[in-house]
């Protein structure tokens, strides 16, 4: 039924939760999982020059905080036991809730999960939440854990 689950996570200890929730659907229909972080842009390239900041000194902090964000999610991956399962790891740039859905087309996904965000209530009204935006606009199952 679910043959590739992108399990989409900020990292944050709230999101471990749907990371668990992700390992046990994948152990119970067998599946592959794709567990997918997504950093925000700050500046646009054309931001950062007219700010005189290095284009090629912030694409090397992203590097940096992709390998940090890669062994985190490695270290999760051996903390729930999962090893058995074949597991990729993907590190996007951007806004999150529409590369969580880009991404979802790109490896096919049969089912998206996603932890509730962190953020404030404030801030998801104003600018509502990724969870929101991803059950409204993806074309797959979402599984929302809080």
């Amino acid at each position: 039924m679910f043959n590739k689950i992108l399990c989409a996570t900020d990292l944050s200890k709230d999101n471990d939760t749907a990371i668990s929730k992700a390992v046990q659907v994948a152990h119970q229909f067998n599946s592959s999982m794709f567990i997918l972080n997504v950093h925000d842009e700050f500046m646009e390239k054309e931001e950062m020059e007219m700010l005189r900041v290095s284009v090629e000194t912030i694409q090397s902090k992203f590097e940096q905080t992709a390998i940090l964000a890669k062994n985190e999610m490695k270290g999760i991956i051996h903390s729930l036991h999962a090893e058995d399962i074949n597991v990729k790891f993907i590190i996007k740039k951007g806004k999150p809730n529409k590369i969580i859905c880009k991404e979802a087309v790109n490896i096919n996904a049969d089912l998206i999960v996603i932890g509730k965000s962190g953020k404030n209530k404030i801030s998801n009204f104003i600018l509502g939440s990724t969870a929101a935006y991803i059950v409204n606009h993806a074309n797959v199952p979402v599984l929302v854990v809080p």
